[in-house]
């Protein structure tokens, strides 16, 4: 069985960081969701992020790549 990695498919969830990682509603809530549900966008506490957080989420990016040498 291939790995699926939850966290990544929860990116423009506002309850996730810039990454898509820790879900404020736990750190296994994603993949409750994925078990439950089969599909990690079928989450019942998706909240889309608003512009401010996804410009937030792009200045972090951004600048974790420009710490990497």
């Amino acid at each position: 069985m291939a790995a699926y990695d939850v966290n990544q498919h929860c990116e423009d969830c506002r309850y996730a960081d810039a990454f898509g990682r820790s879900c404020k509603h736990g750190l296994l809530f994603p993949l409750m969701v994925l078990i439950t549900y089969g599909d990690v966008y079928k989450c019942p506490n998706y909240d889309k992020k608003t512009v401010e957080q996804i410009n937030e989420q792009m200045a972090q990016r951004e600048q974790r790549r420009k710490e990497r040498p």
